[in-house]
């Protein structure tokens, strides 16, 4: 996360160890909506969203870019 923000990849209005708790935190919140909605919620559609939400707009979260934890 540090590597990422010091290169411009990341939002850099937040240290990296509050960026990394509140990116943990969205895993375990998009987690559970997935399991209480399924299976009419899109899990790698919501995650996606609220990473960039959480990393900025110049980071790219796209499947056909990088391997993601959600496939």
């Amino acid at each position: 996360m540090a590597k990422g923000i010091r290169q411009g990849e990341f939002k850099n209005n937040l240290p990296a160890d509050e960026l990394t708790r509140h990116l943990v935190m969205a895993i375990r919140g998009v987690s559970y909506e997935w399991c209480i909605r399924y299976p009419g919620f899109d899990l790698k559609e919501q995650a996606t969203a609220h990473f960039k939400l959480l990393l900025g707009s110049k980071h790219k979260l796209a499947a056909n870019n990088r391997k993601f934890f959600i496939n």
